[in-house]
């Protein structure tokens, strides 16, 4: 449901790694949450507590630039196909939550898609969020004003 290793601040053993067979290399991005998650099936993890790398986001900055597809989704879905909604400690992630965090990625990338990107991409996403049950109304009013979206930054400028 969410990610505990950033991949800057990770120190993992080799035999880990050459165990588990490394990252997935067919995936663009998100290979290394899927690494992670790989890890956790068969090792336990621990994280430090506090903050221990910073991001610095700005405008040409890989965390920046919007790809069409999903890859957050991606990536979860491969998961649950892989091991399914079971823990290695044997609680069990609800399907309906599942669902839920996958409409959430849903969401998010409409959202980016919508100010900054394809709005094709975000008609798709914002329609997916909806049926997943994600922030329906929020989802709909995406919806109704993709079509003045570009009339949007300037109204909010005039104000």
């Amino acid at each position: 449901m969410g990610q505990l290793v950033g991949m800057n601040t990770a120190v993992i053993r080799r035999e880990v790694f050459e165990q588990l067979g490394g990252f997935d290399e067919s995936m663009r991005i998100g290979e290394d949450y899927l690494f992670w998650l790989k890890v956790s099936r068969v090792f336990e993890m621990h994280a430090l507590a506090g903050t221990v790398a910073l991001y610095r986001n700005h405008e040409l900055s890989a965390m920046r630039r919007l790809g069409k597809p999903n890859h957050l989704a991606i990536m979860l879905k491969t998961a649950v196909s892989r091991w399914g909604l079971s823990n290695p400690d044997g609680t069990n992630l609800d399907q309906g939550e599942f669902n839920i965090r996958l409409a959430s990625t849903e969401f998010d990338h409409g959202y980016n898609h919508f100010w900054w990107g394809s709005a094709v991409v975000a008609l798709r996403s914002m329609f997916n969020s909806l049926r997943g049950g994600f922030r329906p109304a929020r989802s709909l009013t995406y919806i109704a004003l993709l079509p003045v979206r570009n009339l949007l930054p300037r109204l909010r400028h005039r104000s």
